[in-house]
């Protein structure tokens, strides 16, 4: 983030980030930095089912968006800047669907990506999934729309049917806004439906589950903006109703650009809630590797990696369940513990789970307690369960993208100081911290940048680097070894 002596340099853009718990708007130069001070946060929360339910109600979403927009411009600093923005970029969580009526509003609930509903359906599907991975790469799982489509057809056909149009969250915000359902080809590649190679919807696929590619948001590129929004949206956004709109963006993409990982030579790490690593490069590949999802940034542009389901919402469970008292007492606690002294062996599969393996039916596991076992034991065998579940991922990205010799990480868990050398000494691969506070913000910000053809010279600083001990990498490597046995022995199951 640059300071407040610094002198910012216009166009400005303002950076939409539609996460999973929140909105956040920003403003960034032309250079990419973040101009302090402006910046405004509006929380969402999901509604969950005891049956694997995991929704939002899609109209409530787009409302947030406008407040929070319109609270970015209530803000005294915004004034100085509002005549010089000169677009709006978007970043959007993944995954996600609704369905709408004829007159383009909402008939079904969202559906997000960590709604399992979908597994007993998947479970009786003879779709070809090796297949399905290698045209669209994506994974048969349930947290894509196809899968979702899939069960909605089979479990609430009546609510199928009602439906006119199917919609990520990305493009039924700019129907309503602006009457077209645009959808950038990088929230389509997460849709589980696209040919990513042939750029097109997958036409077999859409047989399968009942719906023609007019159902489907229209097809763009990610420099094809928006202008000139609906009558009743025109005041609330301000000036921003004069400026174009780019399409939404998936987070994903929006991270590694947002974290200056926009090749093959390094890895961006990202630990929140959840968490993911992943490369983008530029050839179309031959092949997906097993376990990993290939997304689209662009025509040109690709994104390949691997989502985890269970990372700082496990940390969090850990801290209550365990009854540790405060993060930072908890973290102090396991920081003291030596490589492996608890000798346990978790799957941490609380939220289900993805990448490498992508079960459908995954639940947690914590093998080799004893009488001696204590809450800090559990706890330090959950977050390094994280650990491995992301170096497995890292083994696959390697291989299949050798050129990388470092991991940008970046997402609340970064602050974690042992846990960040862990992840060095497990990978055995330096871990340079960033210090992008909102890296999917900027990531939407410079797409808009590039779209209005302005390539900002500025790269985000860098944190501590965590070079990867030895000794303690054999340690940790032995007790991925035992994790692996476990994970083999449960998916046989």
């Amino acid at each position: 983030m640059a300071s407040q002596k610094d002198n910012y340099e216009p166009p400005f853009v303002v950076a939409l980030d539609v996460g999973s718990s929140s909105i956040r708007a920003m403003v960034f130069d032309s250079d990419g930095r973040q101009i302090e001070g402006l910046q405004t946060e509006v929380e969402h929360h999901t509604k969950t089912t005891h049956d694997g339910g995991a929704v939002f109600d899609a109209d409530a979403i787009a409302q947030r968006t406008i407040e929070c927009v319109a609270a970015l411009q209530e803000k005294k600093a915004f004034r100085h800047c509002r005549k010089r923005v000169a677009a709006v970029g978007c970043s959007m969580f993944m995954h996600s669907l609704v369905g709408t009526d004829r007159a383009g509003h909402a008939c079904t609930p969202l559906y997000t990506w960590s709604d399992t509903r979908s597994r007993d359906t998947l479970a009786g599907s003879r779709l070809d999934r090796k297949a399905i991975h290698q045209r669209t790469g994506c994974p048969l799982h349930t947290s894509y729309p196809l899968a979702k489509l899939l069960w909605l057809r089979r479990e609430q056909s009546g609510l199928f049917r009602r439906a006119h149009c199917w919609l990520s969250m990305g493009d039924y915000l700019y129907l309503q806004l602006f009457g077209r359902p645009t959808l950038s080809l990088s929230m389509a590649s997460g849709s589980g439906l696209l040919d990513f190679r042939k750029l097109q919807w997958d036409a077999t696929l859409l047989r399968t589950v009942g719906i023609r590619e007019g159902q489907l948001g229209e097809l763009v590129d990610c420099d094809d903006a928006s202008n000139g929004p609906r009558g009743k949206f025109r005041r609330a956004l301000g000036c921003l109703a004069g400026v174009p709109w780019f399409p939404a963006m998936g987070d994903a993409v929006c991270s590694n650009i947002g974290s200056d990982c926009v090749d093959d030579s390094r890895f961006a790490l990202n630990l929140g809630t959840s968490g993911a690593m992943r490369s983008m490069f530029r050839r179309v590949p031959s092949g997906i590797p097993d376990g990993l999802f290939c997304y689209r940034v662009d025509r040109q542009r690709l994104l390949l990696g691997g989502a985890i389901s269970n990372c700082g919402n496990l940390r969090r469970w850990l801290l209550h369940t365990m009854q540790l008292g405060r993060r930072a007492e908890m973290d102090s606690a396991l920081a003291r513990m030596s490589p492996d002294s608890h000798g346990l062996t978790m799957l941490p599969f609380l939220a289900g789970e993805r990448a490498p393996l992508w079960p459908n039916d995954a639940t947690g596991a914590i093998l080799g307690l004893r009488s001696a076992t204590t809450p800090s034991d559990i706890a330090r065998a959950g977050c390094d369960a994280v650990c491995y579940q992301l170096t497995m991922i890292h083994e696959r990205l390697t291989y299949a993208l050798p050129r990388a010799k470092k991991i940008v990480v970046s997402g609340g868990g970064s602050s974690t100081d042992w846990w960040m050398q862990m992840m060095a000494d497990t990978m055995n691969t330096p871990v340079q911290l960033s210090l992008v506070k909102e890296a999917s913000s900027r990531g939407a910000a410079l797409l808009a940048l590039e779209a209005l053809g302005i390539h900002g010279t500025t790269t985000s600083k860098s944190g501590k680097t965590y070079g990867p001990n030895a000794h303690r990498g054999q340690v940790y490597r032995r007790a991925l070894q035992r994790y692996k046995e476990l994970c083999d022995q449960w998916s046989k199951q």
